[in-house]
């Protein structure tokens, strides 16, 4: 928090290119993840497989956009803050954001097991790939909460001015 003052006085071509690079960058390799995914899986069980992957992929997209509500929403609060000069306040922000990014994410997993098979078919699962479906859908709500706290600490980093370290944190999982 203390090297963000040039947010304050650097000239606005140089910060957004100095934040939307990293930031772009982290949502490429991000698409790219699901298009790698999606190759693998094609290639290696078919288009079950990927019928499968795709039942799923909106329940990852509530997810996403919860934990990113959260982040957003806390990095403006520690925008604010920072200007108020109250780290105290930024320091509950933080730590309640990613406690409600935490626990939306068990909530999904609650959702999705109890949820079932109609919850699936209700996204689109058929008989064809409803089975690989849960089995998918196992590994991906097992690693939700994280993914999510760490989709919502990217967005309070790179509030804090420091988006090439948020964009390294999204790298580490490639």
């Amino acid at each position: 928090m203390e090297n963000n003052q040039y947010l304050g006085t650097e000239k606005l071509g140089r910060l957004l290119g100095r934040f939307a690079v990293p930031c772009i960058f982290s949502l490429i390799i991000s698409c790219l993840y699901n298009i790698v995914d999606q190759i693998f899986v094609g290639n290696g069980i078919g288009y079950l497989g990927n019928a499968a992957t795709g039942v799923i992929f909106p329940i990852t997209v509530v997810g996403w956009g919860m934990s990113l509500f959260f982040g957003d929403g806390a990095a403006a609060h520690l925008s604010v803050s920072l200007g108020r000069n109250e780290t105290e306040t930024i320091h509950k922000g933080v730590g309640n954001a990613a406690l409600c990014s935490f626990l939306s994410g068990l909530v999904i997993i609650a959702v999705s097991y109890f949820g079932g098979d109609g919850l699936l078919r209700l996204i689109g699962a058929t008989d064809a790939n409803l089975a690989m479906a849960h089995d998918y859908g196992f590994i991906i709500y097992a690693m939700m909460p994280l993914a999510m706290v760490q989709n919502t600490l990217a967005s309070i980093i790179r509030a804090d001015g420091s988006p090439r370290y948020a964009m390294g944190a999204m790298l580490v999982g490639a």
